[in-house]
């Protein structure tokens, strides 16, 4: 098979001698600090074992618990095992009384508790909790079988596809246990990087504990100067094996792009043992968006850890929705063939069983849960519509009257330190909506570029996803774009505002989904995709700015961003989000476990607001009820894999905007998680020039026969006798430069001089400053 996924089902070997029984040990959970049980069942704790850690799990295997403290005051101390949340049959459990710690508390594994097990129907496989103790690890611990002495080396595919690590350190991949399976001491990641960033003053690999710490054992892999492709190899030792059979690995690290992630490893052949060992392997070609009419399958290799054949190896493949409605199964058995050579299964699953959406294909062989992956079914036709109230419009026709109401106060400071002779760089402040209705203005911040020659240019908005409260926030360079305007939004309380004013970040403590729940004025999000209408205000202020080309991108808070913005204000020419956050809630929380775990722990502590009122409120910030408000041209990107923004939500305000077909595109990545691939900027640039507007027009000017006084004083135009009325201000090339439609009497302000036109109404009046 063709470009596929390895995954290595193998386990950390105690005692290695051939031709002798091995005894293997698995870690399933460890905590060094320790995870104390309480005194009594209703705040007593546990701790999950989910179904793939347990799934080699059987007759005659021990369940090792480290306890490292027993309560002396609790008179009832014990260890109790459970299948999900209920018991064995007969019941697990173990007395602590009159025990010592350290204490090593073992469960024999019976055939009808590896029954209950298969049959329990929850990823839930085991819950080891109890009273009175801390533990500090679960093992499982078995005899694996007999060694040959005969080995092979297997290089395994863990992951392919496109990352890139900017100069900036975004971007990154992470892998975890499951995908990797179990690595011993002496195995080795390697990680091929396909191009280096001519940019960046140090490129540099980094492998890091799937905790996001470093290991101990390995430094950074410099990269200037190599020869590409290059692959940059990383030797695992034994302390490092451990962390990562716990928690995985992140690769990441600035200025290059890497396109594939092996491991490679010996393997001692096995006589005999308990159950099969093997390597699998996901056709990787299976893993995809299909289309109506192609043909949709789903298949894997084994390769047997054997000297001899091993017949009748059960296998199954699972589909079901990505909200967990089983759709069908397929049964069959296989034999494994020995020496690590290929034993190819795949099924054709019958395109009448899919209705448009996305599914989740899992597959087993033996016990072993060996690969899910998400793939699609015509996403372009997913039955999905808006949700929203009837004065949905009204609210945010509301919300945007505030704004206008709102004195920007546009101020720009040149950073020369980073300003060439190509383009200069600005920081830009400039006030917006209060978060608290009848409060003080929030002040925003940006960082905007502008090219030196004369001239008008076409304008690039980024969105930005959302602060997670830590580092340095950049400008953009001054000679990457020279030919566009290009404008950084940080929306209130992160990023620049972060760093410029800490208090403004504290203010929201981070959690900007939680943030003002359940009220219509205060709600992080009202303000936030306000805020993103300000910065095309502020584009409409700027002389060199083409006002009929102005795009925006983001993603995942930043691509929400481009949905609202776009349907709040139609001056946007066209968009790019990708892996879109905030979008068809009521959906996602049944897939992805954020931001349903914050709406969860709201409603907890309030008691009073049920779910459906929830979700009515946030069906008011939704994308997917903005989306038939845009009409402009949109590309999007999104990925299968996504466990932060799904696909689903990503396609639902895709498939709504009013948007022309001819002028919607949609990007799918197989495999990658909440990220983009390396050439996503390219893409959206492509997709913009190719919708530049070229056209200028004109205001036809009329007598103006309103009773109205205009005039100007310093730079600014004031306008008497049109409150409450509409009121824009156009250039001399017909771009709108403001807009109220429910003007407040405030001087309008004026960056540059020139002839303008003001409509009042229906009546135009033209002026010079």
């Amino acid at each position: 098979m063709n470009a596929k996924k390895l995954l290595l089902i193998a386990c950390c070997l105690l005692g290695s001698i051939s031709g002798r029984a091995e005894t293997t040990k698995v870690n399933l959970w460890n905590d060094p600090a320790g995870k104390t049980i309480g005194t009594s069942w209703t705040d007593a704790g546990y701790v999950i074992i989910t179904a793939d850690k347990a799934a080699a799990i059987v007759e005659g295997d021990v369940l090792s618990v480290s306890v490292s403290e027993i309560n002396a005051e609790c008179a009832n101390a014990q260890i109790l095992l459970q299948r999900a949340w209920g018991n064995f049959s007969p019941s697990q459990q173990l007395s602590l009384v009159g025990k010592d710690a350290p204490y090593e508390a073992r469960f024999t594994i019976t055939e009808s508790m590896v029954e209950e097990l298969a049959n329990n129907g929850s990823p839930r496989a085991l819950q080891v909790k109890g009273l009175g103790y801390t533990m500090t690890s679960i093992d499982l611990i078995h005899e694996e079988g007999t060694k040959s002495g005969e080995t092979v080396k297997i290089p395994a595919n863990l992951w392919e596809g496109s990352q890139l690590c900017s100069d900036s350190w975004s971007g990154y991949l992470k892998l975890t246990p499951s995908q990797i399976g179990n690595v011993s001491a002496g195995d080795f990641l390697e990680i091929t990087v396909s191009s280096i960033s001519a940019t960046s003053t140090y490129p540099q690999l980094v492998v890091q504990n799937g905790n996001w710490t470093d290991f101990d054992d390995i430094s950074p892999v410099a990269l200037k100067n190599v020869q590409l492709p290059y692959v940059a190899k990383v030797n695992i030792t034994e302390s490092m094996a451990a962390e990562i059979n716990r928690n995985g690995i992140v690769v990441k690290g600035c200025g290059f792009t890497f396109v594939k992630v092996d491991i490679v490893r010996e393997v001692e052949l096995y006589e005999e043992t308990k159950t099969p060992q093997f390597l699998s392997e996901i056709d990787r070609s299976c893993v995809k968006a299909y289309l109506p009419g192609e043909e949709i399958s789903y298949g894997f290799t084994l390769r047997g850890l054997h000297v001899s054949d091993i017949e009748n190896l059960p296998v199954s493949i699972s589909v079901s929705t990505d909200q967990g409605e089983s759709v069908m199964d397929f049964n069959d058995t296989v034999t494994l063939k020995a020496r690590a050579e290929n034993t190819d299964y795949s099924v054709t699953i019958p395109e009448a069983a899919l209705s448009p959406g996305f599914y989740k294909v899992s597959a087993t062989a033996g016990k072993v849960a060996i690969g899910s992956f998400t793939i699609g079914y015509d996403p372009e036709n997913i039955d999905n519509p808006v949700d929203c109230n009837d004065d949905f419009n009204d609210y945010w026709t509301d919300a945007l009257d505030e704004l206008a109401a709102v004195d920007p106060c546009f101020t720009m400071e040149e950073i020369t330190a980073v300003s060439t002779a190509a383009r200069k760089i600005y920081k830009v402040s400039m006030y917006t909506t209060p978060d608290e209705e009848g409060g003080e203005p929030e002040l925003i911040r940006g960082y905007y570029a502008e090219p030196v020659a004369a001239g008008v240019y076409p304008v690039l908005i980024q969105f930005q996803g959302t602060d997670g409260g830590t580092g340095d926030v950049k400008p953009m360079d001054a000679d990457s774009n020279p030919g566009w305007c290009e404008f950084i939004l940080s929306t209130r309380g992160q990023k620049l505002n972060r760093v410029e004013d800490p208090a403004s970040w504290e203010k929201y403590g981070g959690d900007f989904y939680s943030f003002g729940l359940m009220d219509f004025h205060s709600h992080y999000y009202r303000g936030a995709y306000l805020d993103c209408v300000r910065a095309v205000d502020f584009i409409y202020s700027c002389c060199k700015a083409d006002k009929r080309n102005i795009f925006a991108t983001g993603m995942s808070q930043g691509g929400s961003f481009c949905y609202a913005a776009a349907a709040l204000d139609n001056r946007i020419t066209g968009i790019a989000p990708a892996i879109t956050g905030h979008s068809d809630f009521r959906a996602n929380v049944n897939i992805v476990s954020w931001p349903g775990n914050k709406f969860d722990a709201y409603l907890k502590a309030n008691p009073q607001i049920s779910r459906e009122e929830l979700f009515d409120f946030l069906s008011y910030f939704d994308v997917k009820n903005f989306a038939p408000m845009i009409k402009c041209p949109v590309i999007t990107a999104f990925s299968l894999q996504d466990t932060t923004d799904p696909p689903r939500g990503n396609i639902a305000p895709f498939n709504l905007v009013s948007t022309p077909l001819a002028d919607k595109e949609y990007i799918v990545n197989p495999f990658l998680g909440h990220s983009t691939h390396a050439s996503w900027a390219d893409d959206y640039m492509r997709f913009f020039k190719s919708h530049i507007n070229s056209a200028t027009g004109a205001i036809p000017v009329t007598d103006g026969s309103e009773d109205v006084d205009i005039s100007i004083s310093d730079g600014s135009i004031n306008i008497n006798g049109a409150e409450n009325k509409e009121v824009s201000l156009y250039n001399i090339s017909g771009n709108m430069i403001f807009n109220s439609r429910n003007f407040n009497g405030n001087a309008i302000a004026v960056v540059c001089s020139g002839i303008y036109l003001v409509k009042i109404g229906s009546e135009v009046y033209k002026i010079k400053i």
